[in-house]
């Protein structure tokens, strides 16, 4: 498990507000959305529907420690897709 910052609202390279979903799939509810910045351990990651934002698509999503649930790695502050050192869940 490790600590990763999701992007700041207003960046304008990336995301502002980070949907949170109980499973990696766009038609799961949003339960919560994180505002950056902030701070979250991810405990394990998974492939799951593909995320397109401001020019970024990406398929691989966190699971949350503290949340409990998903957000898609394209909120997460990490250049790679699938982030180094999380095992899958």
């Amino acid at each position: 498990m490790q600590l990763f910052p999701v992007r700041p609202e207003g960046d304008p390279d990336r995301r502002a507000l980070a949907p949170h979903r109980p499973d990696a799939r766009l038609n799961a509810p949003i339960v919560a959305t994180l505002p950056g910045p902030t701070q979250v351990f991810v405990q394990c990651q998974k492939q799951g529907d593909t995320v397109t934002a401001e020019g970024h698509t990406n398929n691989w999503w966190s699971r949350l420690r503290d949340q409990g649930g998903y957000i898609s790695n394209i909120y997460i502050d990490h250049p790679d897709a699938q982030l180094p050192g999380i095992p899958n869940c």
